[in-house]
């Protein structure tokens, strides 16, 4: 599609709760009220949308989206990527993922690494990486050149390995750069912002060289992955000089890896139980119960009935 001749550009902008996304929007597109703008830790931004931009951005095409660790709540942010997915699906023609962070935050957080690999199942193509951007959000114009200087050094040293591992996770590929913009979004009126429309300059400039991301439907996202975790459980039922009964339970729990990277436990439940009776080593023939109890806890279940069992020397456990 284009408009007045010229072929638009499309990028999806995501981010934290905060980080100034919308303001970020709203910048690229030359349009002060396009996208709401929330107050930190509160999101105005509940539905992901899009909107064209004026003058010599009228071709250029911004989709806005929810952020992550919203106040609103978990489910609240359940329905968001739903809506989000829905509607990314059916535009085409988007080219940059525009991973917007705020300037002072010292790490990627999990929620955008979340949001990331939601993007990347909607986009799943091997150079899903070629097509992202960070824009640092919070970089005030007054701020001195020599400081910005370095800023992007310190990201670059500071974010360069997070973010290559985490594609390394997403796409099995580390071997790209990411190019980085340093942009005051809501600059003070009447103040002078032209490094940072030079920025939003650059980095259109680089997504009009990028084909276009095909994607494809997704039906449904895991909100959670849930994993199987066992161990065993070795009670002493009986003790009789050189000889003790076991009882050898094996316990199952799920673990619960929440989208946003939380986890939780169900409780341990017993699956299956074996009765053993062992003959005691010689160097523990005549310990007590409540030694045998406390060499249990020292060594854990499992290797206690090998050591009560003969299987292992405790003389040989670091």
């Amino acid at each position: 599609m284009s408009i007045g001749g010229t072929k638009e550009t499309k990028l999806i902008v995501i981010g934290e709760t905060g980080s100034g996304k919308s303001s970020l929007g709203n910048f690229i597109l030359k349009k002060l009220n396009k996208f709401k703008v929330g107050d930190g830790a509160n999101s105005l931004t509940q539905e992901t949308n899009g909107g064209y931009g004026e003058g010599d951005r009228k071709n250029v095409f911004v989709i806005d989206t929810p952020g992550f660790n919203d106040s609103n709540g978990k489910e609240k942010e359940k329905k968001n990527i739903e809506q989000m997915v829905k509607y990314i699906q059916t535009e085409s023609g988007i080219k940059s993922i525009v991973i917007c962070l705020d300037i002072n935050n010292p790490r990627l957080l999990n929620s955008t690494k979340t949001m990331i690999r939601i993007i990347h199942e909607i986009f799943p193509v091997y150079e899903f990486w070629e097509h992202v951007c960070v824009v640092w959000s919070k970089c005030y114009c007054y701020t001195p050149q020599n400081v910005i200087d370095k800023m992007v050094e310190g990201k670059r040293k500071g974010y360069k390995k997070q973010l290559l591992n985490f594609a390394e996770e997403t796409t099995g590929d580390s071997n790209f750069v990411i190019p980085m913009y340093f942009v005051d979004s809501s600059p003070d009126e009447g103040v002078d912002n032209t490094r940072s429309e030079n920025e939003i300059i650059s980095m259109l400039s680089w997504v009009r060289t990028l084909p276009s991301l095909k994607n494809k439907e997704v039906k449904s996202i895991k909100f959670h992955n849930t994993y199987i975790e066992t161990k065993q459980e070795t009670k002493i039922v009986e003790l009789k000089h050189d000889r003790i009964k076991l009882l050898i339970n094996k316990l199952q729990r799920e673990k619960i890896v929440g989208y946003d990277g939380s986890i939780n436990y169900t409780e341990w439940t017993v699956v299956k139980s074996k009765p053993v009776t062992e003959k005691i080593p010689k160097n523990l023939v005549g310990a007590s119960e409540t030694k045998l109890q406390g060499l249990k806890t020292e060594i854990g279940d499992r290797k206690f009935e090998a050591v009560v069992g003969g299987v292992l020397n405790y003389d040989k456990l670091l």
